[in-house]
């Protein structure tokens, strides 16, 4: 049985999006997840493939994946003009009238830029966006049914003294004040040792000034492999 990965794939919007009639600009459509995308046609720059390929296996080495991620590297702007997102699906089937799930499928979208992207913002990205798959990877080997359950993360945003007010999922002007971003970014810089200076998340302490966050992520990656069989 093949190990679970993170799978890097080149994303042509032009040429495989959907033109809608309504406005015209391309819309991709991630089949197993059912996720949509929405492109801006201007001309872009995708991020370099080989430092996308070295950041994944640095990522991997650090947390194996419990389940395929899709990694997607576009060479078009996505309207929302982030530099990327990520989301993940448990869907399923019936045997003999009894539902049953599949295994879950990841995907991580890197938008493409109008500047050629700094490789710093790559690795940056990519072990952020994989630390948000982290999140959801943990949830499931706690058992959670939901794997957007904010267990977790409350859990955790207590044990970093974070305010109740950080459990949101971020919008325009309140991304760095999420706990979901703040958790991502820790486990680029507490797990994976990724571009540490760069902390995006005014008044919230970088996590080397956070006493026992070390215990807590050394502790979180244990239980989980162990939950998975020490698959890691």
């Amino acid at each position: 049985m093949t190990k679970p990965s993170i799978i890097v794939r080149e994303l042509s919007i032009m040429s495989e999006a959907m033109w809608p009639f309504r406005d015209g600009k391309p819309v991709w459509r991630h089949r197993p997840l059912g996720s949509v995308g929405k492109f801006d046609p201007f001309p872009a720059y995708p991020h370099q493939r080989e430092v996308v390929d070295a950041a994944v296996k640095h990522v991997q080495s650090c947390f194996a994946p419990l389940w395929d991620v899709e990694l997607f590297i576009a060479d078009r702007e996505e309207e929302g003009r982030s530099n990327g997102y990520s989301s993940v699906c448990q869907d399923g089937h019936y045997e003999d009238d009894e539902w049953v799930k599949d295994p879950p499928v990841g995907l991580i979208m890197l938008s493409g830029k109008r500047v050629p992207p700094h490789p710093a913002v790559t690795r940056h990205l990519v072990a952020h966006e994989y630390g948000h798959h982290v999140e959801w990877m943990l949830n499931d080997a706690r058992g959670e049914q939901n794997l957007y359950s904010d267990a977790l993360v409350a859990e955790y945003a207590k044990m970093r003294g974070l305010p109740e007010s950080t459990m949101h999922d971020g919008e325009g002007g309140t991304w760095h004040d999420s706990v979901h971003e703040i958790f991502a970014c820790d486990f680029r810089i507490m797990v994976c040792d990724v571009e540490t200076a760069y902390w995006p998340h005014p008044g919230v302490p970088h996590p080397h000034e956070v006493e026992g966050l070390p215990g807590w992520w050394h502790d979180a990656l244990s239980a989980a492999r162990r939950a998975t069989g020490g698959q890691q």
